[in-house]
């Protein structure tokens, strides 16, 4: 039987249960649980079975090694430890890597020593007594009996180039509904009935849209549930004991943002585990708990999804990394003594920078956090560190739900027109010359009962000034975008979770739902940008990344 044709189906799902079968054997090491020994036990069990009809030998006789060990613990004829978990952690890994050479073609080695030496491993702990876990009484085997039924809900599988084509052309398709909308306003003799055609064209592809859209989305435990594994390896290389809790993990995003964010959230729980949670013998000394914690929650807010990683270690040192920012030339002395803590912790995110005296396999300051934040921020997301020493650190993750078709708004600033994301649009204000709220350094603009501070959107991107007089003490002049008694439309806006700033700009022009495409460099070097879509004429219009111009509008840098 030719059993090609089989081969990508093979693949998937041989990974999906390898991903499963880790979550569950970390969770074992853990705790204890009848349950997730099953489930261990009926992912290995289809990886061999699936291994053995498609003729791998090689993965079918190591899942069938480790299936052996999971029956031994199941039925209480051994106990599974550290040492017997640590090998069948390494057996799923090497059936991964031979999955993966399955996937490229590449020929199975039936004779390879690592599949041999773990076999020869695997039957060994079957019979040997290895300390850790002792499971209550022997198992019924109907506990490992077909998993229950999800429902009526039927699936299929598609590739994921056909949806991301699907989305790409939903996205054509919208601008050019946009652009035949303007056209039929624009005509010299609208037609009714061709407007009407028009709305319905517009009201399919959105409906076509949010299909697509619903179809890439998938929840953010995909990813989360890999995390586990790597906090476990991290903690056992370094000798230490952490645990991970996670909350709010169902939330669905984009497969794309998930894809971007996979490599920098992995960093950043190792980065907690290794310079963040201490030694054991540091933590007793401090009075706190010999196992550290480190902790991943997630909740949506509009259309973004907002995670924080903490962990309870040592914090970042803010003083330490003030002097390596000096001592490197990041920063000069002056200006750091006028940056906040939070602004000198950030400033660990500079390529190079670190405060560690030793190079770790693990992670390392200054060589990943840096990559992070450039990665999260190139989906259109933003990268926060809030620390107090001694008592941990917090990541804190703004994501898009989508990095696909955005709303935007639509702003004219010294004759050129940018985009805003709606989503981070609170509302549009006129402000009156007399109404703004002057410092030396800072100007403050009415909302409500309190005040927000308010920066010229020209002056943060250093756009060449053509208004006369206003800035410049003379007060009779009229600038462009101002109405005719000098009031000027500002923009409220909210960059990241709870900050509040006021962007003054010349006109509002409209709005516009459109394809959102990442920058190519070099312009995606200009940081005050996020991506670039069109217009309904085709002209194409950059998108503002309003929490890199609030950041530049703070520091002045």
């Amino acid at each position: 039987m030719d059993v090609s044709r089989y081969l990508d189906l093979f693949v998937h799902e041989a990974t999906e249960h390898l991903e499963a079968l880790g979550r569950d054997l970390v969770a074992l090491e853990r705790e204890a649980c009848s349950k997730t020994l099953a489930s261990a036990f009926r992912h290995a069990h289809s990886i061999k079975g699936m291994a053995a009809s498609m003729g791998f030998s090689p993965i079918a006789d190591l899942a069938h090694g480790l299936e052996d060990l999971l029956d031994q613990a199941r039925k209480g004829a051994t106990t599974l430890g550290p040492d017997s978990m640590d090998v069948a952690l390494r057996a799923a890994d090497t059936v991964t890597r031979l999955v993966e050479d399955v996937a490229e073609k590449r020929p199975l080695d039936a004779s390879d020593s690592d599949v041999a030496r773990l076999l020869a491993r695997l039957r060994a702990d079957r019979h040997d007594k290895l300390g850790g876990m002792e499971l209550p009484g022997e198992l019924s085997r109907r506990s490992f009996g077909k998993a229950a039924s999800s429902g009526n809900v039927r699936t299929v599988r598609v590739r994921t180039d056909v949806v991301d084509g699907l989305m790409d052309g939903i996205g054509e398709l919208l601008l050019a509904t946009d652009r035949l909308r303007q056209a039929a306003y624009t005509a010299e003799q609208p037609s009714s009935s061709l407007s009407e055609a028009v709305d319905g064209i517009n009201r399919i592809g959105k409906s076509l849209y949010q299909r697509v859209l619903a179809a890439r989305m998938i929840p953010l435990s995909t990813l989360t549930d890999r995390l586990p594994r790597a906090l476990r390896e991290a903690s056992r290389s370094l000798g230490k004991e952490v645990v991970l809790e996670t909350d709010g993990t169902d939330i669905e995003l984009d497969r794309s943002v998930l894809d971007e964010i996979e490599s920098p959230l992995g960093h950043l729980v190792r980065n907690c585990v290794d310079h963040g949670i201490e030694a054991p013998e540091e933590r007793r000394r401090n009075g706190k708990p010999v196992t550290g914690k480190v902790k991943l929650s997630a909740r949506r807010d509009r259309d973004r999804v907002i995670v924080h990683l903490s962990d309870d270690g040592r914090g970042f040192d803010a003083s330490a990394i003030a002097a390596s920012a000096v001592e490197k030339g990041v920063v000069d002395s002056f200006a750091v003594r006028r940056l906040s803590s939070r602004e000198v912790v950030m400033l660990a995110c500079e390529p190079g920078l670190s405060t560690t005296e030793s190079v770790s396999e693990v992670s390392g300051r200054g060589v990943g956090l840096d990559v992070a934040k450039s990665s999260i921020e190139s989906i259109g997301g933003s990268f926060e560190i809030e620390s107090v020493k001694g008592e941990g650190s917090t990541f804190v993750l703004s994501l898009p739900l989508t990095v696909a078709i955005q709303r935007l708004l639509l702003v004219e600033v010294e004759g050129e027109t940018f985009g805003m994301p709606v989503s981070r649009v609170l509302r549009v204000l006129e402000i009156e010359p007399g109404q703004e709220q002057r410092s030396n350094s800072s100007r403050k603009v009415p909302l409500f009962d309190d005040w927000v501070d308010a920066y010229e959107l020209s002056s943060v991107l250093r756009m060449a000034e053509t208004r006369q007089g206003r800035h410049c003490g003379n007060t009779g002049g009229r600038g462009a975008g101002s109405s005719p008694n000098g009031s000027f439309p500002y923009v409220i806006v909210e960059p990241r979770p709870g900050k509040l700033a006021a962007l003054e700009v010349h006109g509002l022009t409209g709005h516009l739902q459109g394809m959102v495409r990442p920058l190519e460099w070099p312009v995606s070097m200009l940081g005050a940008f996020s991506g670039v879509s069109l217009l309904p004429d085709g002209k194409p219009i950059l998108v503002l990344d309003l929490a890199s111009i609030l950041r530049t509008a703070e520091t002045g840098a």
